[in-house]
């Protein structure tokens, strides 16, 4: 019998499954297997990269025969703008070809992936994203994780 009630305890290896299926939901949750769709950036302070919170991101470009080309500007919570300008081209996997960065509050510098996304065929546009590690004069400054998203795509906010 079942300890709550008096129906009939259910057979173990069907609970077992249960158990099995709840915790596959679980770890589905935190894995977060979507993806994000948020872009994260981290400022480089003390040796470190340390989460700052974005308010607003914004990513423009077109693409032209093997190049895309891009403009992603972030705003930081204080209210900096990073403008990253991104050359992706892709022969058969996308590279960063071209990178630089600037920003409302501070010189700008170069810009190196540490990953680059891309998908957008012949039917689809293009969606670009990665990270990228935004330098000044070989020091980092910053650290940005761009989701993948296509580039028609104007505007993410905070609400």
């Amino acid at each position: 019998m079942c300890p709550f009630c008096t129906c009939p305890r259910p057979p173990e290896r069907i609970v077992n499954r249960m158990r099995l299926v709840v915790a596959a939901a679980v770890i589905v949750q935190l894995c977060g297997c979507s993806g994000e769709t948020e872009p994260q950036l981290e400022i480089w302070q003390d040796g470190a990269f340390v989460p700052a919170i974005v308010r607003a991101y914004e990513i423009s470009g077109q693409r032209s025969g093997a190049t895309t080309r891009a403009v992603a500007v972030v705003t930081t919570e204080r209210g900096e703008r990073l403008q990253l300008t991104l050359e992706v081209s892709y022969d058969p996997t996308p590279v960063l070809s071209l990178g630089t960065w600037s920003s409302s509050a501070t010189e700008g510098g170069e810009l190196r992936a540490e990953s680059v996304d891309f998908t957008g065929g012949q039917g689809d546009g293009p969606s670009v994203g990665g990270v990228f590690v935004l330098e000044q004069s070989g020091v980092p400054r910053f650290r940005v994780d761009l989701p993948l998203r296509p580039i028609s795509t104007r505007e993410w906010k905070v609400d």
